[in-house]
């Protein structure tokens, strides 16, 4: 099980569906920083993944006022964001 990271906006680079193409049946996929901002467009085909395989770093959320806008259960905070590093045999990011 690998876990990606994407820290590009979907709307504005590549990077997570070059994620979303690479991930196997069983990765995990974490957006960090600017990726983050995909809460803001709910047709992302990111959102299709299950809720366990997708997550969105809550502080990243807050920080640019959107906290409330990303499902709970969807959220991390940087401890869960270690767990899931260390739960995976491998990262991998996405610029």
């Amino acid at each position: 099980m690998l876990l990606h990271i994407v820290n590009r906006a979907p709307q504005f680079s590549e990077a997570a569906s070059q994620a979303l193409r690479a991930m196997g049946p069983e990765d995990k996929l974490v957006l960090i920083e600017d990726a983050v901002v995909a809460v803001l467009d709910q047709a992302w085909q990111g959102w299709s993944l299950p809720p366990e395989r997708i997550f969105v770093m809550e502080e990243d959320l807050e920080a640019r006022g959107i906290l409330a806008l990303a499902e709970p259960k969807l959220r991390v905070d940087i401890n869960r964001f270690v767990t899931l590093s260390a739960q995976c045999q491998q990262t991998i990011s996405w610029h």
